[in-house]
């Protein structure tokens, strides 16, 4: 008799109904037991004669295929074979057979193995797989293309997977267009940009070279007075400058002087600012020197208009021995004399500084500090650019190195004493770039 746990078991391994079971095993026993009888086995009502082991096996190849195991094939009993019972076993090879094959080349797909040589067979569901990997051999294809650069590829199957692909393509053959364009205009801007650098550098360097026409190239000659002067500016143009007064083939003064900000604005103001400064020295030869900055500030706004840029400096005029000094909102001139190297001051100790100068409606007093020159004094005339100059610590060259330097400076030419002091600035600096612009002057009263 059959056991209902073993048709409770088929009945949950396939879904169906155990009812449904039940009837169809009574179908296959009657037929079974019909193709007993005509062969002359003598088998009674109910009795398997093929054993309950083969309806295991059947049980176990059908598991196996809804579990994803491959199935093993049933052996067909010989006396079987003839019978209508042994050519459905047949079917059930064949059909597992062919799931077998099936599944290979389903896995070859998955696997993305397209060259896979398709089976041979008439099932739907194989015919589906075959589809399916023409499918994806084309679409192989079509991608190729694409990574080639063919954005006008299109496909027209496995339908809504079709559509976005279609829209994909498109889509990167816009944004490919799109980055073309811009492309395009990214190379006119950087030709136009590459023209407006060449051109600013053209114009840069006209600058550079007005600047310099326009200062002192080499410090003139002189019986009283022996100069040299260091000039450099941060880039290019510079806001710095310098001069020499000489008339009446002597040397009258000198100045240093300092223009806030950086590059053409402040070299521009430099220019105006030198030559309104050289006009008011001369114009003032005989009169106070502090006439010349108190007037200066009226002549730059008068000669460039208001400005947010300020201009400090110092002045020194010459007489023989005598040395008169106005400072205008500037650092300090030093004095060396006798190995002794400090700030210039006044009688009382204290050190004469005025305001800024080229800003309007700011007027102040300027103070006049003379002194006698000995031979073998030297003056010391500087921009912020060397004393506030940094070295790779951080740390400021400041007064007290400027001092150290001119201490140790050979007696002699202005120029060695000069070249002390630059050699002793830039090993300070340990290489790095100037971080402003530099000029250094230095006089030697012979």
């Amino acid at each position: 008799m059959r056991d209902d746990r073993t048709i409770g078991e088929i009945a949950g391994e396939f879904g169906l109904p155990v009812e449904t079971v039940r009837a169809l095993m009574d179908a296959w026993e009657a037929r079974r037991n019909d193709a007993a009888r005509a062969a002359g086995g003598g088998l009674t009502e109910g009795t398997i004669p093929v054993g309950r082991e083969l309806f295991d096996r059947v049980t176990a190849a059908l598991s196996d295929v809804l579990n994803g195991r491959d199935p093993r094939l049933l052996e067909i009993p010989p006396h079987l074979a003839a019978t209508e019972f042994g050519q459905m076993l047949e079917y059930f090879n064949r059909f597992m057979a062919e799931y077998l094959v099936m599944s290979e080349f389903a896995g070859s797909i998955a696997r993305g193995e397209l060259d896979f040589e398709p089976p041979r067979g008439r099932m739907a569901v194989l015919s589906g797989l075959k589809t399916l990997q023409s499918h994806l051999r084309h679409l192989t294809y079509k991608t190729q293309r694409i990574a080639q650069g063919d954005l006008a590829q299109q496909v027209d199957f496995i339908g809504d997977f079709s559509r976005a692909f279609n829209s994909m393509t498109s889509q990167l053959r816009d944004a490919f267009e799109r980055i073309d364009a811009q492309r395009a205009e990214l190379e006119t801007k950087n030709r136009q940009l590459e023209e407006a650098r060449r051109i600013a550098q053209h114009d840069m360097s006209l600058a550079v070279n007005v600047q310099l026409s326009l200062l002192p190239g080499d410090p003139p000659p002189d019986d009283a007075w022996d100069a040299a002067f260091y000039f450099r500016p941060m880039s290019g143009v510079s806001g710095d400058f310098y001069d020499f007064f000489r008339f009446d083939d002597r040397l009258c003064g000198a100045g240093v002087f300092d223009v806030s900000g950086h590059g053409i604005a402040s070299s521009l103001v430099a220019m105006v600012a030198k030559w309104e400064i050289y006009r008011s020295f001369r114009k003032n030869l005989r009169n106070p020197l502090n006439e010349v900055p108190r007037k200066l500030s009226g002549n730059l706004v008068a000669a460039i208009g208001p400005t947010t840029y300020y201009i400090t400096g110092v002045i020194v005029r010459f007489d023989g021995a005598a040395v008169e000094y106005v400072n205008a909102g500037h650092h300090d001139i030093f004095l060396k004399r006798e190995g002794r190297v400090e700030p210039v001051r006044t009688g009382d100790g204290r050190i004469p500084r005025g305001l800024f100068l080229g800003i309007e409606d700011l007027v102040g007093e300027y103070e006049v500090h003379s002194f006698s020159a000995l031979s073998g004094d030297l003056l010391c005339l500087y921009t912020d650019g060397l004393v506030e100059s940094t070295g790779p610590s951080g740390e400021e060259f400041g007064d007290e190195r400027l001092v150290a330097a001119l201490r140790g400076a050979p007696g002699g030419s202005a120029r060695s004493a000069l070249d002390h002091l630059m050699e002793s600035f830039f090993r300070f600096k340990g290489g790095l770039e100037l971080g402003d612009d530099c000029t250094v002057m230095v006089l030697r009263k012979k």
